[in-house]
């Protein structure tokens, strides 16, 4: 049977698969690869010497770590976006200005990353670090993106995704998720309400292009309790809502 799946190479495969792994640890040895990916040892052992001699990964004693190389290409990654080059100094000044949590976000291949933060004096908490990737269902900025997206685009990532819940009180359903997208275009600005964390809220919106397409999001996290005062969520959403615009204005006269 025929499928959709595109070709690959199996050696690439390995690396990355080795790569992700000692994403997740602070170094580890040739046998706990192993064990961890399901690769022999001795395959292993020759793609950490040929990630080694270029330079990814860095050999300490008996054990292996990622090198700051990827550091050094994810910074001139986000320094090519103009979201980021234009939106940063806003969303330094609106944690200035809130006292709280801020972040700038861009949508990659179906899910959300956080590509620059800033912390307010009065920040309560501290979420996921920047560069992680994150579902665009649950979080502000992610719905604040599906908001600019049709119906089919917003079905497509889905269908790769899924919606997989992290509290009860989780967007899990395709009917309850394109109401609240709804809602959003309505209210020009997205808000999560315990979704990723108990006690945690989030006041998002979006930043768009000249023709409506989405090219990232700011969203500020709040504890919970504040946002049921709507007066604070009023005038959240207006301070979000006038930082996406000068960043809307930057990058259309850069």
């Amino acid at each position: 049977m025929a499928t959709n799946k595109p070709r690959t190479l199996e050696a690439v495969e390995r690396s990355l698969e080795l790569i992700e792994a000692l994403v997740e640890e602070d170094s580890l040895g040739v046998t706990e690869l192993s064990e961890r990916t399901g690769l022999p040892t001795s395959t292993v052992y020759v793609h950490l010497q040929t990630l080694r001699e270029n330079d990814y990964v860095v050999k300490e004693g008996s054990k292996y770590r990622l090198s700051l190389q990827f550091l050094h290409y994810g910074g001139k990654i986000r320094e090519r976006l103009p979201v980021y080059r234009h939106g940063r100094k806003v969303v330094h000044d609106l944690a200035k200005e809130t006292g709280e949590l801020v972040n700038l976000a861009i949508e990659e291949n179906g899910r959300g990353v956080v590509i620059f933060m800033a912390r307010g004096d009065n920040a309560a908490v501290d979420l996921a670090p920047v560069g992680k990737h994150s579902y665009l269902h649950r979080p502000a900025f992610g719905r604040a993106i599906l908001s600019c997206f049709s119906d089919e685009e917003v079905n497509d990532i889905v269908d790769k995704w899924g919606l997989r819940a992290v509290t009860e009180n989780t967007i899990h359903t395709r009917e309850a998720l394109f109401e609240e997208l709804e809602a959003t275009r309505e209210r020009g600005y997205a808000i999560e309400r315990d979704e990723g964390d108990v006690g945690i809220s989030c006041v998002g919106a979006p930043i768009q292009d000249i023709e409506g397409n989405p090219v990232g999001a700011i969203s500020v996290t709040v504890p919970s309790n504040k946002l049921r005062d709507d007066r604070v969520e009023e005038e959240l959403s207006h301070k979000i809502l006038n930082g996406t615009n000068i960043i809307e204005l930057k990058i259309e006269h850069a």
